[in-house]
């Protein structure tokens, strides 16, 4: 999911804590492990999620 945010200092809320542990915002060079594996394949091949719009 990609979001930009309109206060950089606010907090995710995890209103379904019941079905989800939590939400964190992480840098994409710098992701938790265990990473959801075809996630970490598509980035190690070289996929940018994020390309520069042209």
């Amino acid at each position: 999911m990609r979001a930009y945010l309109s206060d950089p200092d606010q907090t995710p809320q995890n209103i379904e804590p019941d079905k989800c542990e939590g939400w964190d915002w992480y840098d994409l060079n710098n992701l938790p492990e265990p990473t959801f594996g075809p996630l970490r394949e598509m980035l190690q091949g070289g996929f940018n999620p994020f390309p520069i719009a042209s």
